[in-house]
Formats: structure tokens, C-alpha cells, sequence
């Protein structure tokens, strides 16, 4: 019983590591596509702007 317990707890640990891993690489990705973005959007403008 007790060691069911203790595997219950572990897979519930398992599962919020996982969740929090997922949300890290959602977050570190999405960062990375609004400066992508960003940047190229910046290239793109200083092409096309004579003035820039």
C-alpha cells in the first residue's frame, strides 16, 4: 500500500515536471518567433525605406 503511494506521488511529480517542461519550450518558442519576427519585419522595413 505504501508503495503505491509513494508511485502515485512520483507519477504525479512525473506529470507536473512534464507540464511545466511543455510550457517552458511553448514559452521559449513563442519568444523566439516574436523576435524573428520582429527582426525580419526590421529588415525588411530598412530595405524598402531610402531614408531608413
Amino acid at each position: 500500500m505504501v508503495g503505491l503511494i509513494l508511485q502515485s506521488r512520483a507519477l504525479e511529480a512525473g506529470y507536473a515536471l512534464a507540464a511545466a517542461a511543455a510550457c517552458a519550450v511553448v514559452m521559449w518558442k513563442s519568444i523566439e518567433y516574436i523576435v524573428t519576427t520582429r527582426r525580419n519585419s526590421r529588415e525588411r522595413n530598412q530595405g524598402s525605406d531610402p531614408e531608413a
